[in-house]
């Protein structure tokens, strides 16, 4: 699969942690990501490989203007209200921050 190239960080992590998350998370064997934004997904199952494949498209989404998303209000703080869209492909959440408003 292709990524956008400054994303390949998001699926890496910190020393890699994000990308062995992501292979205990789905089961698969491996994942091999370039720096041209190429991803390689080893997997066993085709399961597997659809797991980690919407792990990975969740963490590299770029939302598109005219694109509708579900969003639920995770709880209010002092600063602003913490949102979660909850996008109907990919099945984990991606945390959006917003302003509460007045």
């Amino acid at each position: 699969m292709k990524v956008r190239p400054d994303k390949i960080n998001l699926i890496i992590g910190s020393g890699g942690k994000k990308v062995k998350s992501i292979i205990e998370q789905s089961g698969i064997e491996g994942i091999d990501a370039e720096d041209d934004g190429t991803v390689k997904i080893f997997a066993r199952d085709l399961a597997g490989l659809e797991k980690s494949r919407d792990i990975i498209s969740n963490l590299t989404m770029v939302p598109n203007i005219g694109d509708i998303y579900r969003v639920f209000e995770e709880g209010g703080r002092k600063f602003g209200i913490f949102q979660f869209l909850a996008i109907s492909a990919f099945p984990s959440k991606s945390c959006v921050s917003g302003e509460a408003s007045q």
